[in-house]
């Protein structure tokens, strides 16, 4: 989904490559779209939502009913985009293709970048023994609002330190038997403090 997609449903997809994505997304709103009864294998990221600019809204999103097996990246990454608009690769634009393996590099978190009302839910992870993580990271200044992981499952050994960078969330609400919880959230549909 790019800039100014509303109102779409995708179902019964089996996607690869960079994953179920929404973004990159700019000055503009993205608003009322759902995923569901999906299957990835092998994607290089699973669920992906990204802002590339300092600005926009992503708002009434629902992915629901998702496999994602054996992740080559990552598999849950609501964030900015991982990209570089230069001849540098390792620019951060607004997050470095190098973040977080390569030192120094850096990730940007766009401040003006909305997000709102985002759900997961029924999503499992099979890890298949990578250490791969994920990130769910806005900026303090404009934290990720209405924010729910309904059963989301990981199934790895290694999966208490799935989420790498958890950040920017305020009330974020773990429950249906959510398995890592993002350490940003609460549990049990509790609403979490804000986390910077």
């Amino acid at each position: 989904m790019k800039d100014n997609s509303q109102d779409m449903v995708f179902e019964r997809i089996e996607a690869s490559g960079i994953g179920l994505t929404i973004g990159s997304i700019g000055s503009s709103v993205v608003r009322n779209i759902t995923f569901r009864d999906c299957v990835m294998h092998k994607p290089v990221k699973g669920i992906y939502m990204k802002f590339r600019d300092d600005a926009g809204t992503i708002e009434d999103v629902t992915y629901e009913n998702i496999l994602i097996d054996e992740p080559g990246q990552t598999a849950i990454w609501i964030g900015p985009a991982q990209q570089s608009d230069s001849d540098n690769p390792c620019a951060a634009h607004p997050c470095s293709l190098c973040w977080p393996e390569t030192p120094l590099s850096k990730c940007n978190l766009p401040a003006a970048a909305t997000y709102k009302n985002i759900v997961l839910r029924n999503i499992t992870v099979n890890m298949g023994g990578s250490s791969k993580q994920s990130f769910i990271m806005a900026n303090a200044t404009n934290p990720m609002q209405g924010v729910v992981f309904d059963g989301v499952v990981v199934n790895d050994a290694k999966a208490k330190d799935f989420y790498e960078h958890c950040e920017g969330v305020a009330g974020g609400i773990a429950t249906g038997g959510t398995s890592p919880v993002p350490p940003c959230f609460a549990t049990n549909g509790t609403a979490s403090a804000t986390e910077a």
